[in-house]
């Protein structure tokens, strides 16, 4: 029998947040960002992002596509007190709920699902009563596993509910163009595209499978099945989060000083993203560097402090690649964040110190 997988993901959060704490933001263009002037947007409200404003922008070009935005600085400790209490909320439906980042998660409710008379009217409700009880906004997804109630929770923002059925799969999941597909990367999309993978169900061509395999890797057949709904339903109860970061390989191999820099500017901006979306600080950076004759080099350093914003991870970041003296051409860059906790506790930890 399938099962009836729930993905809840919270609308626009941080933003929505800032909303319900000063109802005066209600309506009204809204971003959230660092408090540096270097900040970059976090999250922005539906007002603002039909001015174009996005997430991973920074401050002043958000500003320029929407001179009336109200800026609001990051607040990860009421932040985390609200996902406390949409994980609450959702876990007096059932103990089966995986959180996997501080605005959404993971539910099984194959068995609750079966005293409704049909399986959105469950989604329904748990969308009403959030918003009723919290004021907080959700989309839901419902499907046979994780990644199509993911993609099915994607389709219908803000406020959506949105259920796929495993008879529905074809219609509604293979015709979608591969680079809105979860899971896969904007920098991956092109390449499928290129030889001749343009939607989801394109994957399926079996002549194509050992091009795909050569791009997708080794989770090329779990991904192959997942998207036809096999498998990837199971929901994991350990939802701590390892590690943060990221990498990116360059065109060219590198030795200018200043397009280094750049690059870890960059990660830096894309690794403190991920770190407030998720509600996190991590007091351990690590950097990996390749060479052009493919040597990878790891440097690492535990702070007495927790990192918090972009311009932190740049600095540490680029004091451990200037400890290196690396005198060969580079060919990736990269910064990963460990021995992570939620910004709340990071903040008791402090008062404790103190």
């Amino acid at each position: 029998m399938d099962k009836y997988i729930f993905h809840i993901d919270l609308n626009a959060f941080y933003a929505l947040a800032e909303q319900i704490r000063d109802p005066q933001l209600a309506n009204r263009p809204v971003a959230i960002a660092g408090k540096r002037s270097r900040g970059i947007v976090t999250t922005a409200t539906y007002e603002a992002r039909d001015f174009g404003v996005k997430s991973g922008m920074s401050v002043a070009e958000a500003l320029r596509l929407c001179p009336d935005l109200t800026i609001v600085a990051s607040d990860h400790k009421y932040y985390s007190e609200m996902s406390k209490k949409f994980v609450d909320f959702l876990k007096t439906y059932t103990h089966l709920v995986e959180q996997v980042s501080i605005d959404e998660c993971y539910l099984d409710l194959t068995k609750e699902i079966k005293k409704y008379d049909k399986p959105l009217d469950l989604a329904i409700e748990i969308r009403d009563e959030l918003f009723k009880k919290h004021k907080l906004k959700c989309s839901i997804g419902v499907s046979v596993n994780r990644f199509l109630s993911k993609m099915a929770s994607d389709m219908h923002k803000p406020m959506g509910v949105t259920l796929i059925r495993r008879e529905e799969i074809e219609n509604k999941i293979f015709t979608i163009d591969i680079g809105q597909m979860h899971g896969i990367g904007k920098k991956t999309a092109p390449i499928l595209k290129e030889h001749g993978i343009n939607v989801i169900g394109d994957l399926l061509n079996d002549k194509k499978y050992l091009m795909i395999k050569t791009i997708l890797g080794k989770n090329t057949d779990t991904t192959l099945a997942k998207i036809q709904g096999i498998g990837n339903d199971e929901i994991s109860l350990d939802d701590s989060i390892k590690s943060i970061g990221n990498s990116s390989t360059f065109l060219e191999n590198v030795t200018d000083y200043d397009i280094i820099a750049q690059k870890f500017r960059s990660l830096a901006n894309s690794v403190a993203l991920r770190l407030n979306n998720e509600g996190v600080v991590s007091n351990n950076i690590t950097i990996t560097i390749r060479t052009e004759d493919f040597v990878t080099i790891t440097r690492s350093k535990t702070l007495d402090y927790d990192l918090v914003d972009s311009d932190e991870i740049y600095e540490e970041a680029l004091l451990l690649f200037d400890n290196e003296n690396i005198d060969e051409p580079i060919r990736l860059l990269g910064i990963s964040t460990t021995n992570l906790k939620l910004f709340e506790d990071s903040i008791t930890q402090l008062k404790l110190e103190l």
